[in-house]
């Protein structure tokens, strides 16, 4: 498997060396200020287009690049996941940047022949680019704008913060639109060439993978074993959000897994005064939810906590109250949440 973690532990030293995010601007200067503004998913849609349009025509198909023995390892992996139940619908992303839902079969025959990443040649190898986040990570695709806008002989930084602030995204549109005729040159001296637009994403994804692995402790020494764990380019975690499926008694469970600052266990809270509950912050978002059986919350020195879904906490007529609806823990308007019956935890 073409790991991130490897990717980064090689580099780890070129990565620290580089200013992550908006810091490589001066402060208060007009670029480090516009840098701030579009480091924000609300610019996503404008975006998005451009990188998918630049990462399209350098792209090499999955099921090519990947050896049978990886391939057949994933689709044995899938085939689990189908035997849960087959008709259930899974959740993805389409290959227009929107959500789609479908079987395991689906996924399989409708979605993977299309997938294709970027890969990078070391040492005669191809590895996984981390440059393949850059559609989702805001913080380096920020630096991406406003770096090709310092550059720009028709566009300045000034003009498109102040658009921006006035809520208007005409400019940036226009910075997008006259970009795109030139994808090639975009990528060749931009993209290809420099390691400032994969700082964060990989700074992220080192503690991502600490938390994961804590989480999978966790899972082993609560009796659990170890199906499946994803990895950079590793489609069930790219395209499904599970990082990790383990199995128990004959019982498979899929898990996202999540860094959040604190945990705790609280003997007595408002919802729960007798038995208490574990209380997490973080400000934490589960994606691809219906794909997700449990989630593993985990701080970087090592405390983790695994929760399924459970009765949802509403706020009514000024007082907290259950409903019978069955999510998953997560922060809702606050940046801590409770998790009510943990199947494992790892916590001082």
């Amino acid at each position: 498997m073409i790991n991130l973690l490897n990717i980064l532990s090689e580099h780890i030293g070129e990565v620290n060396s580089l200013p992550r995010g908006c810091v490589k601007y001066v402060n208060g200067s007009a670029s480090k200020n516009l840098c701030n503004k579009l480091n924000k998913s609300l610019y996503r849609k404008i975006t998005f287009p451009l990188i998918r349009k630049v990462f399209d025509m350098k792209k090499q198909k999955w099921n090519e690049v990947m050896s049978p023995e990886e391939q057949e390892r994933t689709l044995s992996t899938l085939s689990r996941l189908k035997d849960l139940d087959p008709a259930r619908k899974w959740q993805w992303p389409s290959e227009t940047g929107g959500i789609s839902y479908g079987t395991i079969d689906e996924f399989i025959n409708n979605r993977i022949p299309e997938l294709g990443f970027l890969y990078k040649e070391r040492d005669g190898n191809l590895e996984w680019d981390p440059v393949n986040k850059l559609d989702t990570n805001y913080s380096d695709l920020a630096v991406l704008i406003t770096d090709v806008v310092e550059k720009s002989k028709t566009f300045t930084s000034e003009d498109l913060l102040t658009d921006l602030n006035n809520g208007n995204t005409k400019t940036l549109q226009n910075v997008v639109d006259a970009v795109g005729q030139y994808p090639e040159v975009l990528y060749d001296k931009f993209i290809s060439n420099s390691d400032l637009y994969t700082t964060q994403s990989l700074y992220y994804s080192l503690q991502g993978e600490e938390v994961e692995d804590f989480v999978l402790d966790s899972m082993l020494n609560c009796g659990w074993d170890l199906i499946h764990q994803g990895g950079g380019g590793d489609i069930i975690d790219v395209f499904l959000g599970i990082d990790l499926i383990m199995e128990k008694g004959g019982e498979l469970k899929t898990i996202q897994c999540k860094k959040v600052w604190g945990i705790k266990n609280i003997p007595s809270t408002l919802m729960n005064p007798d038995i208490g509950a574990y209380r997490i912050v973080g400000n934490v978002y589960v994606s691809k939810q219906r794909n997700i059986d449990l989630v593993g919350y985990g701080t970087l020195v090592g405390e983790t906590i695994i929760g399924g879904r459970q009765r949802e906490v509403v706020l009514k007529d000024k007082e907290y109250t259950y409903t019978d609806k069955m999510v998953l823990p997560k922060p809702e308007g606050s940046k801590y949440f409770y998790v009510d019956n943990p199947i494992c935890t790892n916590v001082s």
